[in-house]
């Protein structure tokens, strides 16, 4: 149960993280990505899933 628990928080932490970066990509730039703005938000929001998951995983056994 603690494992369901720790995964849904990193989750939105990650998801959080993923929008503001993506936030602040669009501020840098100056305009919205536009129709890729969700395609770039899983560019960032995938491989900082795969990497917080992974560490999770290897600290809870």
């Amino acid at each position: 149960m603690a494992e369901v628990l720790l995964m849904g928080l990193i989750l939105v932490v990650i998801y959080v993280g993923s929008d503001w970066i993506l936030r602040t990509l669009e501020r840098m730039r100056g305009r919205p990505f536009e129709g890729y703005r969700t395609i770039v938000f899983f560019m960032i929001f995938l491989p900082l899933a795969v990497i917080a998951f992974e560490i999770a995983q290897r600290m809870t056994g």
